[in-house]
């Protein structure tokens, strides 16, 4: 389980993001959404202990009872915690998929053969042929590079996931497969956090979603009030965004 109470990051002093409070349990999805610029990829760097230079986190972070600090953050991540990041360029263009598979495997903390057979695993959990570590990142899709992106994520079985962007560029049948991964890695007992600013994928995918506004951030709320025209969503700013949403007709409320 993760639980974040209060968590705020400030760059040079300045407020960012704030108010932000949630738990994720084993096996259960929440999603984080909200619209571009609003602070969400800050979000994700800061629950992994990876903020640019300049910002700091405040609030408090709590991962099975264990409070983490940032340090302790970078000392577990790839192991009890991981990202999958949101850019494509996060895959190394001069390796092999094989070879990024072995290195997250690694950082994961294992060694020798368990590294290959780790690599095989994720791959095998993604429904990804073996012959897929041969490639280079410039021979994918873009649905396969973040479905490899997931994978290598995964690959040292960490408790929690923080998944930044999923479906950023992709064609419907590529965010079905990339749906999938995350709802199969929830049934392994995986806590999934989803950035996304795709509230219709996000109603999809997740038990829960917290809606972003620059005001400040509205508490979990059931996915199924994501349905229809809303009327079921509790909080106005996150209602707003949902009608306004392509599938729901784009509309604007006064």
């Amino acid at each position: 389980m993760i639980e974040a109470q209060e968590l705020a990051i400030h760059m040079d002093g300045r407020p960012l993001v704030s108010g932000l409070s949630f738990t994720v349990e084993r096996g259960q999805i929440v999603a984080l959404a909200g619209e571009s610029g609003i602070g969400k990829s800050l979000i994700a760097a800061a629950l992994v202990g990876m903020l640019p230079g300049g910002a700091q986190r405040s609030g408090t972070l709590v991962l099975d009872g264990e409070a983490m600090t940032d340090a302790r953050l970078r000392a577990i991540r790839g192991r009890r915690i991981a990202l999958a990041p949101q850019p494509l360029s996060s895959l190394d263009p001069s390796a092999c998929i094989g070879d990024q598979f072995r290195w997250a495997a690694r950082r994961a903390g294992l060694a020798g053969m368990a590294r290959k057979a780790a690599g095989a695993a994720s791959l095998a959990r993604l429904g990804l042929a073996e012959e897929t570590c041969d490639l280079y990142p410039h021979h994918l899709s873009g649905g396969m590079a973040r479905r490899i992106i997931l994978g290598i994520a995964t690959v040292g079985r960490p408790q929690v996931l923080i998944v930044d962007e999923p479906t950023s560029g992709l064609d419907g049948a590529s965010i079905g497969h990339v749906a999938g991964d995350l709802r199969r890695l929830a049934s392994e007992g995986c806590a999934l956090i989803v950035i996304t600013h795709d509230l219709v994928f996000a109603s999809g995918v997740a038990d829960a979603i917290a809606v972003l506004s620059p005001g400040g951030f509205a508490a979990p709320m059931p996915a199924s009030a994501f349905t229809a025209d809303g009327a079921e969503i509790p909080d106005a700013h996150a209602r707003r965004l949902w009608r306004a949403t392509p599938a729901n007709g784009m509309t604007i409320d006064a």
